[in-house]
């Protein structure tokens, strides 16, 4: 015979835990990283080889363009926001803010990766010392909920 819980005890939990949500985030964080470096390495390549634009311009209309995207895609989908009305636009505000931190980082990087690599190899690079920042403003500071 089972007893019954007391009323202002709560039951267990179940479902997953906390560890495997987070895992889950991040996970969903990297296919739209994945996602985003297409892009934008794809639009870089595209203004950069085939237009002839700049190394550093190619690289900051790419890098806005795709981290636009994957504000949009992680919003939805990674971190399942649902903010609506002035929360929404301070995130704006703070994704705005969070971009400008990646941008420069990625900027500073393909500008000296590319004095020793091909550009192509310099905005892979440029990107990935990007990620680790963009991923930890994303969680902590604008998608900060659950």
């Amino acid at each position: 015979m089972t007893t019954p819980l007391p009323r202002d005890a709560k039951p267990a939990k179940t479902g997953p835990s906390r560890l495997i949500l987070e895992i889950q985030k991040a996970s969903r964080f990297v296919t739209v990283g994945i996602f985003n470096a297409g892009v934008d390495i794809a639009l870089f390549a595209v203004l950069y080889y085939l237009a002839g634009w700049h190394l550093i311009l190619a690289h900051v209309v790419a890098f806005t363009t795709a981290i636009t995207i994957g504000f949009f895609l992680n919003k939805l989908w990674t971190f399942r926001d649902q903010s609506r009305g002035g929360e929404a636009v301070l995130k704006g505000f703070a994704f705005a803010a969070s971009s400008a931190i990646s941008l420069t980082i990625a900027t500073a990087v393909i500008w000296v990766a590319a004095q020793a690599l091909p550009a192509i190899v310099a905005k892979v690079v440029s990107d990935l010392c990007a990620f680790a920042w963009t991923y930890a403003a994303a969680r902590l500071l604008i998608f900060r909920r659950g």
